[in-house]
């Protein structure tokens, strides 16, 4: 099968060329960056999602039939619409090339589950309660292929809390705050539970998807994940895998407490570990419903302790 993906360069992304490759696909990565593997450059084409007359110079001869679209900013913090243009313009830059292109038999567009709020109770999966600009331009990119007239064969996959090795931010947040001991878990009764998922589980399930049968997934929405688990399972065993220690804990008001002064430090143009949006976060239940993609794709192979193994072996081997 010949696959293209857009942003194979990045996180979710390489990994997807990963599985593609092993599996003997042959494969295209579509992206402004080269590839952070080596022995993935072989197959990078460097190309701008904003550039339509490229992309669809770059179909057109790859001739793939499929697309993995992963091409996008996927800064949670930025705030301007502007920010988001290689989702909302890059989406509908590639609709128009597929047309155009007129032999695609897949398309796997790749969003988020910030498209739907942690508090929010959705009547369908298309009832948008976007959280951050992110999930916003997700949303509207999801729209646009809901109002997409095309005979290709389409599904969307939402990740939910994914992580692993490379990850363009935990590195230098989550998991460097639980290596100092200064990670505080909230101290609260009830558990706070969220959809997590391995990178290397979140990528297979990704291109298992794509070769469903299109009974079973066309113009369908699935979250990718491993698991919803109580987030302070997930915490401990990074903690214990770090300082063989458990995640300190703290009681909520204090941490709330702690969060507003984080949000005075960001005024001042100071940016805390902490903040209100932060202690929101990490109070707050965000579980997605993964049984429908667990049902397609089966058990992820890679268990929670393998994969925190990995990604702890990769952050020892990190300078500093």
């Amino acid at each position: 099968m010949k696959v293209l993906v857009t942003g194979g360069s990045g996180f979710i992304g390489s990994n997807v060329v990963d599985v593609l490759l092993e599996s003997r696909d042959h494969v295209l990565n579509y992206d402004l960056k080269a590839p952070r593997v080596d022995h993935h450059r072989e197959y990078w084409f460097q190309g701008d999602i904003l550039d339509p007359e490229l992309l669809y110079r770059c179909i057109e001869s790859f001739a793939p039939d499929a697309v993995i679209h992963l091409a996008a900013k996927a800064d949670i913090n930025a705030n301007d619409w502007s920010d988001y243009s290689s989702i909302h313009i890059g989406t509908r830059n590639l609709c128009d090339v597929i047309d155009r292109y007129g032999n695609l038999d897949t398309l796997v567009n790749i969003s988020t589950q910030l498209v739907i709020g942690p508090e929010h109770r959705p009547r369908s999966l298309l009832d948008y309660r976007p959280y951050t600009m992110y999930g916003e331009a997700k949303a509207f990119a999801e729209s646009l292929l809901l109002q997409w007239r095309s005979p290709t064969h389409w599904l969307t996959v939402r990740p939910a809390n994914i992580w692993g090795p490379y990850h363009p931010s935990f590195a230098d947040a989550i998991f460097k705050y639980l290596r100092q001991r200064v990670y505080l878990h909230p101290d609260v009764r009830e558990p706070v539970m969220r959809g997590y998922g391995y990178v290397r589980n979140t990528a297979e399930q990704v291109v298992a998807l794509m070769r469903c049968n299109r009974s079973q997934t066309d113009r369908q929405v699935f979250y990718a994940g491993d698991a919803v688990l109580d987030s302070a399972i997930w915490v401990d065993a990074f903690a214990m895998a770090l300082t063989g220690k458990r995640s300190r804990r703290m009681k909520l008001p204090i941490l709330r407490a702690m969060g507003w002064g984080g949000d005075i430090a960001m005024k001042l143009g100071v940016r805390p570990p902490i903040d209100s949006g932060r202690v929101m976060r990490m109070t707050h239940s965000y579980t997605v419903p993964l049984e429908p993609t667990l049902a397609l794709t089966g058990t992820p192979r890679v268990p929670l302790e393998e994969g925190v193994a990995e990604t702890v072996q990769w952050l020892n081997g990190l300078p500093g």
